[in-house]
């Protein structure tokens, strides 16, 4: 599975840090989604960040059904993922979840950005997921 989205900086403002997030629904049906973390990535110009994601929010009961019959899949499954800082999904007041892919800068020239999710190391089945597409948005300084 790979979702890419690419944006100009000339469309956006200027001297402005941006966050760039996955928009997606999981069915109640779903399946596959959260057996190895997706890679997450954002390039801009010569710089580019790696980091990992889960498709699902943390389902406690699940997990522990599955860590007792699939374990040592689950581990080997895990090596070939990107080492990182694995999120989870956050619940929106709309209904959808966003999964930050990362940020970057827009300074005074226009620069391609490229966003990327993508899990083709598990080779698993996958389904039930719902994308709306990626959201870019200006990043909130927290004082």
């Amino acid at each position: 599975m790979e979702i890419e989205g690419r944006i100009q900086t000339e469309d956006l403002s200027t001297n402005t840090t941006y966050s760039a997030f996955l928009i997606v629904k999981v069915s109640d049906h779903s399946f596959g989604l959260d057996a190895i973390p997706c890679e997450t990535s954002i390039s801009s110009g010569t710089c580019s960040v790696i980091n990992t994601t889960y498709l699902c929010p943390l389902d406690e009961q699940k997990q522990q059904l599955e860590s007792l019959f699939f374990t040592n899949r689950r581990q080997m499954m895990k090596k070939r993922v990107v080492e990182g800082e694995c999120q989870r999904p956050s619940k929106r007041g709309d209904g959808w979840m966003e999964i930050e892919i990362g940020e970057f800068f827009v300074g005074e020239t226009n620069e391609g950005v490229k966003m990327n999710l993508t899990e083709v190391k598990g080779q698993q089945l996958k389904g039930g997921l719902i994308i709306e597409g990626i959201e870019v948005r200006p990043k909130c300084e927290q004082i």
